[in-house]
């Protein structure tokens, strides 16, 4: 749930519950324009209430299931139908309040100044526009609905009142970007690089974007080299858009239609709507009015009222109330503590500290902020190499998303349709081998090479006391609680994934209180969990929603069973084939956003996976596993340039300087061990699957 904001060269990742962003960061600051923000913004906090409403209610629900009164009536329907398209579809205005919207920025970063401006005008018009017809369209949906007064579930749940949401949400997210558009016209002709970067996501970290951005400063340019930039985009832009409507073969439309998307996300257009509006070009000059008006009529409503999506909101709170009260932070003492005896301890306990994160929030940027701002200055200070302190960091960084509760596994799941339990689970093995994997990489560099890790330059290893071990052992003890409650709950099939989502969270709560008690921001940090929750959820909806109407544009184009048949011409197997797609995978990672990555291609490649006999559970780790290579893959990787971006601060870095040629050479220690573990899954699959195979027997 951006993962998932904008990072260099990077790209938006507001999938991160551990993140602490700020309170409601906006583009504007001409009053009416606050105002107008003011109200819109408002109609978020129905939607916070409907995340408190479902946990409570699944909650109660997985209670007086355990006893003779059984399942409260209709729990599945209003979790699917009245909760889930009220934290969706209002979560969008403050997603697009705060600009948490996942963006691929690649050519927006390189392109002069003044043609930024006109990227950031086109993404605001391009918007506005699909926000519109969804608005239009899913009102006259609502009202269809409304006549005949619809229901769903076997339980008969009314949804039509619940369809006006639809309007409502995109109505809302329409003004929000006239507004943002606005701001954007008032910005001076020669806008200078910082005025831009106010206008770009917040940092998921809470840093200021033009903190991380000024590296990528591309100047004003020429006048030459701005029109050169403005003709390229506009003939691919208008070339692919004609070639659509003027050609009679489906599969040319298809590839016109993602080569026009991919031109799209480079440009800083968020990747749902990047991926809506070249789909729905396409299923308009293949199958005409009609069919395109039912894509925007119903595709919302039925991407986001999803029961299997339930878990998202509830793994979400749970990491930010657990990430807001503070206990996170002992995590990396009680890391130093057990593990700073042994060669390399530091950065050994720096990736150990990093897999408790994961285990509580499947956060890669937050993960990473808390541990390169505690852990580099103390390896720096200990004669560490820069590149093994920073380097510890990505390692932990790289895991953040296999292990359970993984947001990306969630949505991956809901993508492939299978299963939310089994899928998490499956990543739970693959992922402490790649964290053993790790630190035992970091013991042998040490002791391979010792100056690496502050050998021989008279520096004392630290060191922890037995009485040190215990004292921060009792500081996390509601980590390991929290971990065990939700692993044991999802194996032993006692509770479904949601249900243990949902006693997380809710268990967070007093946690969080606790941990919080006598400071006075109780309220405050349980307010923000879930307001923040909301915004990355709405960012999430516009995702899903580009995700699934993209999937029925590449059904009617046929291109998938042109793939499924171009595999078996070539006579690939399942090794061969499976080889290939890590080649992609770290090629497309360079350039693309990595979910975004995921939800393009994963409805491509489930046929021919099919057909070739692959686990989708095995997969969703497989690509998993992908995409935190993606993460960290220059010239994309983004949280690459979050590291780099917070080493810069006097504080971390302690008086060495770190470039991002260091950061990359970080990036070469860490790449190995995936591609290592990825080879080791293809051939011995059963290594993945067994455990989900267990709990199904359950």
């Amino acid at each position: 749930m951006s993962e998932t904001p904008a990072m260099g060269a990077g790209s938006t990742a507001p999938t991160d519950p551990v993140a602490p962003p700020p309170e409601q960061p906006q583009r504007s600051a001409h009053p009416v324009a606050d105002r107008i923000n003011k109200v819109i913004g408002a109609f978020g906090i129905p939607a916070t209430i409907a995340v408190a409403l479902l946990m409570i209610h699944t909650v109660v629900n997985a209670l007086a299931r355990k006893t003779p009164l059984g399942s409260l009536h209709g729990t599945l329907e209003i979790g699917a139908y009245w909760y889930m398209p009220a934290i969706f579809l209002l979560g969008m205005v403050w997603a697009q309040q705060r600009n948490e919207h996942i963006e691929a920025r690649l050519a927006y970063d390189l392109a002069p100044r003044p043609v930024q401006k006109n990227f950031l005008l086109l993404g605001d018009i391009v918007s506005f526009v699909l926000a519109l017809g969804f608005t239009w369209y899913g009102l006259q949906e609502a009202l269809a609905k409304t006549a005949i007064k619809a229901t769903a579930g076997v339980s008969a749940m009314p949804i039509w009142p619940t369809m006006y949401l639809v309007p409502l949400g995109f109505a809302l997210m329409a003004i929000a970007i006239a507004v943002q558009a606005v701001e954007t016209l008032r910005l001076p002709k020669r806008a200078t690089h910082e005025q831009l970067a106010e206008f770009d996501e917040p940092h998921p970290t809470g840093l200021d974007h033009d903190e991380i951005e000024v590296q990528h400063d591309s100047g004003n340019g020429t006048r030459t080299s701005r029109l050169i930039w403005r003709l390229v985009v506009a003939v691919i832009l208008v070339g692919c858009s004609v070639a659509m409507f003027t050609t009679d073969d489906k599969g040319t439309v298809g590839i016109l239609g993602i080569v026009l998307m991919i031109v799209l996300m480079m440009l800083k257009i968020p990747v749902g709507v990047a991926m809506t509006v070249p789909a729905l070009m396409g299923l308009y000059a293949m199958l005409g009015e009609r069919a395109t008006i039912g894509v925007l009529a119903r595709m919302p409503y039925e991407s986001t009222a999803s029961w299997s999506l339930t878990v998202l909101p509830m793994f979400i709170v749970m990491g930010m109330l657990l990430s807001r009260s503070g206990v996170t932070e002992h995590l990396y003492t009680f890391a130093k503590q057990w593990f700073g005896w042994l060669p390399g301890g530091l950065a050994v306990g720096t990736t150990a500290a990093g897999a408790g994160l994961a285990s509580i929030s499947g956060s890669s940027f937050g993960m990473a902020y808390a541990l390169t701002r505690a852990g580099v200055p103390e390896m720096l200070k200990a004669g560490y190499d820069k590149k093994l302190a920073t380097g510890s960091v990505l390692f932990s960084g790289s895991v953040a998303h296999l292990l359970p509760p993984s947001l990306f596994m969630v949505i991956y799941a809901g993508v492939a349709e299978v299963p939310v339990g089994p899928q998490l689970m499956a990543g739970l093995g693959p992922g402490l081998v790649l964290v053993a994997v790790y630190m035992v990489a970091v013991v042998v560099i040490s002791i391979i090479r010792p100056e690496m890790a502050g050998g021989g330059k008279g520096i004392a290893r630290p060191r922890g006391t037995w009485s040190g071990r215990w004292s921060s052992l009792g500081s996390i003890w509601p980590i390991p609680v929290l971990v065990l409650v939700v692993l044991l709950g999802m194996f032993t099939g006692t509770f479904t994934a949601t249900e243990v989502g949902a006693l997380g969270a809710l268990c967070a709560i007093p946690i969080a209180i606790w941990a919080q008690r006598g400071k006075g921001t109780v309220l405050k940090t349980l307010w923000q969990s879930f307001t923040d929750t909301v915004s990355t959820m709405g960012a999430l909806a516009l995702l899903l929603i580009g995700a699934h109407v993209f999937t029925r544009f590449l059904s009617v184009t046929g291109l998938i069973d042109h793939l499924v048949d171009g595999v078996s011409k070539v006579g690939f197997g399942r090794v061969e084939f499976l080889f290939l797609l890590i080649g992609v995978y770290i090629i497309l990672g360079m350039f693309m956003d990595s979910l975004a990555m995921m939800l393009v291609t994963v409805p491509i490649l489930m046929p021919t996976l099919a057909a070739l006999g692959v686990s989708p559970v095995w997969f969703g780790v497989f690509i998993v596993v992908l995409c935190e290579l993606a993460v960290i893959t220059p010239p994309v990787g983004i949280l690459t340039y979050v590291v780099h971006s917070i080493v810069q601060d006097p504080e971390v870095n302690v008086g060495h300087k770190i470039t991002l040629p260091d950061m990359f050479k970080a990036v070469l220690m860490v790449l190995p061990w995936p591609i290592l573990l990825l080879v080791a899954m293809i051939f011995v699959p059963d290594a993945v699957t067994w455990l989900p195979s267990l709990m199904s027997q359950e």
